[in-house]
């Protein structure tokens, strides 16, 4: 085997041995080899000292992956062909190899461009993942859009296409959201600036600038806030000392108030006005001393009504002191006692006057005696009852006049113009309606004699015919029709009148549809009105008042129900008169006046829940006093144990239940007071927390009030009004919810919004509304809830609420109504966004502060 290297020209002249065999492989590195076979024997009769030449051009073609073994064959058998005395090949042969061999060079070609693509696509995408590494998606783009226009067909370039465009988006709303968060901060506006910081996290929650600024504010905040408690929890402190007029405590609390905030005006105008206050007092007292002289004086000499001038003078000096009140009571009750003697005396004749009329059939007398009577005593049931059958009586009695009336007007009407049959059917209708009434039945003699006297067929005719043509012409059709009808009993064969008769009933049977329609408007209306559905039975009324415009009967129903309506409102403003009143007796457990109130209230409104509840409470409470004797005596007997035991807290818990149950007594707020001047400091601090809680409820925050009155408990457990007072604003939301959005407890978790669809409320409804949140925070740390109103997409504000973990659920008030969007536009939906951990929500109110309101 010998290998030669070709020129740089590609050429080589290679010199054979006859009479031997060779084979000859041409090949290049990369490049696929051809071989060639050559056979160099000559037949014994050639001279072997002939040169022989023969050329061969050979080209090679970059090796590739496919089969190539074709090529380890020759390619050609050459050999000393006699015929032309050359060394040569079969043609034939070959050039079907030679047509096999471009085939493969074909189709190598094809894939090494395949391979090569390949390759730059590999290479592409190790590019990208490099351009990844660096954050770099700009290059990374670029390279993907070049490796997609390799492949089209492949997805994994448009994928990342994709994702890269996410990233790049997040990333911006990302840098917006710092952006916007920096602003705010740099602003003073931490809470605002608080929420972008935590939607920045939310979208890179590897990054840590969002994270440090969140801290920094939640210092910040918590630093305020830690120094505004201890300055309000001064402030509240010296308050209660002002309100129980202790000046000199007062002033020196101020004076440490004003240590921790120099800023507070509040305090200094204070001090100014406890120095101005102590002067004014000394002159109070003595005035309150001399006008209290002067009651008690003519208290004595039995002058009451000066006397409670006097005593109403007293408590517009001294509205805290009891002394005056309690006499001014006094005075009421003896004069109170002296009218209640007289209003039942005249209220009993009033009753015996009216019900001897009543059994007379004296009605409407009897119907004023029974209204003065009901004035006399608005809480009776009987004169109510009374009225309300007279008026009944009265009404059906009203009703059939005018049925009676309206038939003889039209039976009186047509015999004064000779209608004697229409007239005759008219007062039989009358008799039907009052058959004591003697003039119908005298009527219809008189027609009857008179149609007897007329013998004259020709004359009586004429007559009838007239009669007739008169009201066919004032289009009385049926009184016209009867006269017709009359003339042919006369004469019968006559024409004329069979034409008339003929377009009567032709108009009468367009009247009739009309009629129909007429009188089904006035079924409809009835049916409604029947289902006391005012509002249908009103556009019924009208629609028949429309047909026959002239009707009375329309016209009283529509007049009717406009009454009932106004009377409707007058119901309704009367009971929530008689349940705010009866609410006011209540809360001050005087059941005996709450009583008669809830029960007026459930009769102007029966289908109303609240007041039989209420019934039933007060029932079970004056049902129940017997043992709350033998409860008042044993709740005393464990507080006079626990007192001489010095367990002054316990024994606290033991008056005030006792003091509960019998708030007349006076040993219980004896012994209460005595134990609360012994705990000092601890009462002042209660005090202070259950003014805070009275004044926050007095203007509707009930965030603070709730606060202030958990502060109170706080201190004193058992104590009974803060308690109350809490009780009082669980009903308050519930009474005023005009929209519930959760009515069972639901996990959201952190750094998901949750909306909350509803109806939109009505405008009158948006006005003083409050939004009431309980929830739970679930995690160990303190996290924040972005709260949000807004209509369809469009967001119109929103306020954050900072949540400590604690065990149980926490109220939160959001007087929602001082945002103008909240009130302008057609809000349907509220969403909660918790961050830094999961929230329990419990319930969601939006109540309408009707007090507020009105």
């Amino acid at each position: 085997t010998e290998e030669f290297a070709l020129s740089s020209n590609g050429k080589y002249k290679l010199k054979l041995k006859l009479n031997a065999n060779y084979l000859i492989r041409f090949k290049k590195q990369g490049y696929i080899h051809k071989v060639f076979s050559i056979d160099s024997h000559l037949p014994d009769a050639q001279d072997l000292n002939t040169l022989f030449v023969s050329d061969l051009s050979v080209e090679l073609f970059p090796t590739c992956s496919i089969d190539l073994t074709f090529f380890d064959a020759p390619l050609a058998n050459i050999s000393y062909q006699a015929s032309s005395g050359e060394f040569t090949y079969d043609v034939a042969g070959v050039q079907a190899k030679i047509s096999r061999a471009e085939r493969l060079r074909n189709e190598c070609a094809t894939v090494l461009l395949a391979e090569k693509k390949q390759k730059e696509y590999d290479n592409l995408l190790a590019q990208v993942k490099e351009a990844k590494t660096v954050e770099d998606y700009g290059l990374a783009v670029s390279l993907l859009q070049k490796a997609s226009s390799l492949f089209p067909e492949k997805t994994f370039p448009k994928d990342e296409l994709k994702a890269i465009n996410l990233i790049q988006t997040a990333t911006k709303e990302y840098l917006q959201f710092l952006s916007n968060g920096d602003a705010k901060y740099a602003q003073g506006k931490l809470n605002d600036a608080l929420f972008d910081y935590y939607k920045a996290q939310n979208l890179n929650p590897k990054a840590t600038y969002p994270q440090e600024k969140i801290g920094e504010i939640d210092a910040i905040l918590a630093l305020k806030q830690n120094e505004e408690k201890a300055h309000q929890k001064q402030i509240h402190l010296a308050d209660s000392l002002f309100s129980a007029k202790d000046w000199t405590k007062a002033m020196a609390n101020y004076e440490k108030a004003i240590l921790l905030k120099s800023s507070d005006a509040y305090a200094q105008n204070k001090i100014i006005e406890i120095k101005r206050l102590a002067e004014e007092e000394n002159k109070l007292n003595a005035a309150y001393l001399l006008v209290l002289k002067k009651g008690d004086q003519l208290f004595e000499s039995q002058s009451f009504s000066e006397a409670r001038k006097a005593y109403l003078e007293a408590s517009r000096l001294k509205p805290s002191e009891q002394y005056p009140i309690y006499k001014i009571e006094d005075i009421n009750t003896i004069e109170e006692q002296k009218d209640i003697n007289s209003t039942n005396s005249r209220y009993a004749e009033l009753i015996a006057s009216a019900d001897q009329l009543f059994k007379e059939n004296a009605l409407n007398q009897a119907l004023t005696l029974y209204q003065q009577a009901a004035n006399l005593k608005p809480k009776e049931l009987y004169p109510p009852d009374q009225i309300a059958k007279i008026n009944q009586i009265l009404a059906e009695k009203s009703s059939l006049d005018k049925r009676y009336q309206r038939y003889l007007k039209s039976a009186d009407s047509s015999f004064y113009i000779e209608s004697y049959g229409y007239s005759r059917q008219n007062y039989l209708l009358a008799n039907e309606t009052k058959p004591a009434e003697t003039y119908p039945l005298s009527q219809i003699k008189k027609i009857d004699a008179l149609l007897a006297s007329l013998l004259d067929k020709e004359q009586n005719y004429k007559t009838a015919l007239t009669r007739a043509d008169i009201a066919f012409s004032d289009k009385k059709f049926s009184a016209a029709k009867a006269d017709y009808v009359l003339a042919l009993s006369f004469k019968a064969e006559e024409a004329y009148p069979k034409k008339r008769i003929a377009e009567i009933e032709t108009i009468l049977a367009q009247l009739g549809a009309l009629e129909m329609a007429y009188q089904k408007a006035i079924q409809e209306g009835d049916k409604a009105f029947g289902s006391q559905n005012y509002n249908l039975a009103l556009n019924s009324y009208r629609e028949a008042l429309k047909i026959k415009e002239n009707e009375a009967y329309p016209k009283n129903k529509i007049a009717e129900i406009e009454t009932l309506l106004a009377k409707s409102e007058k119901n309704e403003n009367d009971y929530q008169l008689a349940i705010a009143q009866a609410d006011v007796f209540y809360e001050k457990k005087n059941y005996s006046d709450a009583l008669p109130l809830y029960k007026k209230a459930q009769g102007i409104k029966p289908k109303e829940k609240y007041p039989p509840d209420q019934i039933s409470r007060i029932n079970s409470f004056l049902n129940g006093q017997q043992s709350a004797d033998d409860a008042y005596a044993n709740a005393l007997l464990i507080a006079d144990k626990l007192f001489n035991e010095k367990r002054f807290q316990e024994a606290l818990s033991s008056y005030q239940k006792a003091n509960q149950l019998k708030p007349s007594e006076k040993y219980p707020p004896l012994q209460i007071a005595k134990i609360r001047e012994l705990l000092g400091n601890s009462q002042l601090e209660y005090q202070a927390f259950v003014k805070q809680g009275d004044d926050a409820f007095r203007i509707s925050v009930f965030q603070d009030a709730i606060v202030a009155y958990e502060n109170a408990l706080g201190i004193f457990p058992t104590e009974a009004y803060p308690r109350m007072m809490l009780d009082k604003i669980d009903a308050k939301i519930r009474r005023e919810s005009v929209v519930s959005l959760v009515s069972v407890p639901e996990i959201l978790p952190a750094g998901q919004e949750k909306k909350f669809a509803f109806k939109p409320i009505d405008y009158r409804d948006r006005q003083n509304n409050y939004l009431l949140i309980e929830m739970k925070n679930q995690s160990a740390a303190r996290i924040r809830v972005f709260v949000s109103f807004g209509k369809g997409e469009l967001k119109n504000g929103g306020y954050s609420i900072s949540l400590m973990q604690r065990d149980g659920y926490t109220k939160y008030f959001v007087r929602i109504d001082k945002n103008m969007r909240w009130l302008d536009e057609e809000n349907n939906w509220i969403s909660l966004l918790p961050e830094g951990g999961d929230l329990d929500v419990k319930m969601i109110h939006i109540s309408r502060d009707q007090q507020s309101g009105n």
